[in-house]
């Protein structure tokens, strides 16, 4: 909270005190009899000093944000109250850069309109976020929600087009806690509109098996469930909690 709400303060301090310890080892250089080749072995790893801190101070930030911004979630879950959530997350929009950091609160505010049924204001948040300068499980993360969301709009052919473009990614992640769910959802789905039920049921049985014990699950699985030709009698799935 604090490198938040003060981060230009702290990146003003950092970068003046980089120039005044800069301007000092200039100072304190000229002043004695080091050679030029002894100057630059000793700026080199000054200068890489810098640098260092520089990417320590904006992880601690970035780590500091993204703890606020999960500090956030009983506004959706618990309380149910998806407008706070989306009004908090688009406070939080107002002077970001990183396209890694405008995607993950687009993405947000996107589930907050999907958990209201607006899929159409959840795909225009999708639409702001620029994909190609998305990397690691964000990206990943990206293309799952954009296909959901072309699911609950009833989209096919570009769901399985997009399905079919990220793949070999989400067969390499179907087994992750995090992402593993979603991904099972969207790869029953597939094998439904392809008509092949037996594959469907697999595939479910076997996410129902690899996510038994986590909660967080529970959703996704259900709905995977719900797609199927013929729903199981016992209901639907929830996971083993362990009681």
């Amino acid at each position: 909270m604090f490198l938040e709400k003060n981060r230009k303060k702290v990146r003003l301090g950092f970068f003046l005190c980089a120039i005044l310890t800069g301007a000092l080892f200039g100072r304190v250089l000229s002043a004695s009899d080091t050679s030029a080749g002894a100057a630059i072995g000793l700026t080199i790893p000054a200068m890489c000093g810098v640098v260092f801190a520089a990417c320590v101070v904006n992880w601690l930030w970035y780590r500091a944000f993204l703890k606020e911004v999960d500090n956030l979630a009983p506004i959706l879950k618990e309380q149910n109250d998806p407008d706070r959530y989306i009004a908090e997350i688009t406070k939080r929009l107002k002077g970001k850069k990183s396209a890694q950091t405008i995607a993950l609160l687009q993405m947000k505010i996107a589930g907050a309109y999907s958990q209201k049924r607006e899929f159409e204001q959840a795909r225009e948040c999708l639409a702001k976020v620029q994909p190609q300068k998305l990397h690691g499980l964000v990206r990943v993360a990206y293309q799952l929600q954009l296909i959901q969301t072309l699911l609950a709009q009833q989209e096919t052919e570009s769901a399985l087009a997009l399905l079919e473009q990220n793949q070999t990614e989400f067969l390499k992640l179907q087994k992750t806690e995090l992402l593993g769910p979603s991904i099972a959802l969207v790869l029953v789905w597939e094998q439904v509109q392809l008509g092949d039920a037996k594959a469907a049921e697999t595939l479910l049985a076997a996410a129902q098996e690899q996510f038994k014990t986590n909660p967080e699950a529970a959703a996704c699985l259900t709905e995977a469930q719900a797609l199927l030709p013929h729903t199981p009698a016992e209901g639907p799935y929830s996971p083993d909690t362990g009681d």
